[in-house]
């Protein structure tokens, strides 16, 4: 079985046992983060180093907030490497890398939000 990528500790510990602030908080992350992700690829393909560079930054703190640390590690290498920008042919890979980690996430995360509303009707 895979490791999971998404650890909610620091979003349990924030929320104190408030499960609708979890499963709003999530649920914000889902929505909001596919845009995010198309912009990603968008910005790839204009070669538009600075806004891809301020989108990473963006999306840092939600991702962040989900305990998804790999997307953590890749959307600031991303910031390095818009930067200057430098190493700029390894921009793609992290990109796939970010989207393969994303893909996971939702995953996960849609899982949770399924046990939450299992926690709320009983």
């Amino acid at each position: 079985m895979e490791e999971p990528v998404v650890n909610l500790t620091y979003l349990r510990d924030l929320a104190g046992g408030d499960t609708k602030f979890m499963t709003d908080m999530i649920a914000l992350f889902l929505k909001q983060t596919p845009a995010n992700m198309h912009l990603l690829t968008g910005y790839l393909e204009q070669q538009n180093w600075e806004n891809l560079k301020k989108l990473a930054h963006k999306m840092t703190s939600g991702v962040a907030l989900m305990g998804i640390q790999e997307l953590q590690n890749f959307l600031a290498e991303l910031q390095t490497y818009t930067l200057q920008p430098i190493n700029v042919e390894l921009i793609p890979i992290k990109i796939a890398a970010i989207m393969a980690i994303y893909q996971k996430a939702v995953l996960e995360l849609e899982k949770e939000l399924f046990a939450l509303a299992q926690l709320d009707c009983s």
